[in-house]
């Protein structure tokens, strides 16, 4: 609430940073810190930039886990600081299961790698497990990872921690694809494609292509208001701030933000960028490349 008002046409709700009509006095309030968990760094930073100066905190947690993280300093993207008392060891995605040396023991990553968070099962830090079949709770733990008779809580979540010791949010386990031999973390590919000036919303998922082993990306985009897609643009874009097995290879325009599931088909685009394939009715389906095939 801004001077008694909400700059926007939903009761309740403030706009996305980066669209929606402009109010004069939306930056003068009250507000002076903004708490919570999962805010994307760049609605982090055109938050601030809108709506003024004012502090974030970022938290990391779960109900049923026994990992708190906590991003004291408001450096933007980053869920908390590194720990001693956590640990980020190396996930094949593929196998979807964590990689273990010679020793059959957890392999730490290193800095800027993205790996799965763990935590330790103590006394002081306990994993309660879920109700029902105790197979549930035993799938979360890891057993001798670092030494025999050890347990660790795991968390489900990828993360990578960068030089300075901040912990950073990758992906969810299951979220995360293979293309090309390498891994795919859906929301780096969010990022970057948000970082476009003509996207506002964006959601990245695998999907199967006949003939080629593993996933590939598929990104359901919504436009800013006014904005037409340039798909070359678009293309040239991603090819700057992605490596070529994350490239999207495949683009759905939403006319409005709906879960990918909802998605239908108008027509696909490729590498050369004109309307090939007519689907089963909603919006149109970019490929690589940027124009439709």
């Amino acid at each position: 609430v801004i001077d008694g008002q909400i700059p926007s046409p939903h009761p309740g709700l403030i706009p996305h940073p980066g669209g929606g009509p402009r109010c004069p006095s939306e930056r003068r309030h009250r507000v002076r810190l903004a708490v919570g968990s999962g805010l994307r760094p760049d609605v982090w930073r055109g938050f601030v930039r809108r709506f003024g100066p004012l502090r974030v905190v970022e938290t990391y947690g779960m109900t049923e886990g026994n990992v708190t993280l906590f991003n004291y300093t408001g450096t933007p993207g980053a869920v908390g600081r590194s720990s001693f008392i956590y640990k980020i060891v190396r996930y094949d995605v593929a196998e979807g299961a964590v990689v273990r040396d010679e020793r059959g023991r957890c392999i730490r990553v290193r800095p800027g790698e993205p790996g799965l968070l763990i935590a330790p099962v103590t006394p002081r830090t306990p994993f309660l497990g879920y109700a029902g079949s105790p197979e549930l709770s035993e799938q979360k733990l890891l057993r001798g990872a670092f030494a025999d008779g050890d347990t660790f809580f795991s968390t489900g979540d990828l993360m990578e921690e960068d030089c300075d010791g901040f912990v950073r949010f990758c992906d969810r386990i299951g979220d995360t694809f293979r293309w090309k031999g390498e891994n795919v973390a859906t929301t780096e590919v969010a990022e970057a494609l948000l970082a476009h000036a003509a996207l506002q919303e964006a959601t990245v998922y695998g999907v199967t292509v006949p003939g080629h082993e593993g996933r590939a990306g598929m990104a359901a985009v919504v436009l800013r208001p006014g904005w037409a897609l340039d798909g070359a643009e678009l293309f040239r874009h991603v090819a700057a701030v992605l490596p070529p097995y994350a490239w999207p290879r495949f683009i759905r325009l939403q006319r409005e933000w709906v879960t990918p599931m909802g998605c239908g088909v108008t027509s696909v685009w490729g590498r050369g960028g004109t309307a090939v394939v007519r689907g089963n009715g909603g919006t149109p389906l970019w490929g690589c490349g940027g124009t439709a095939v």
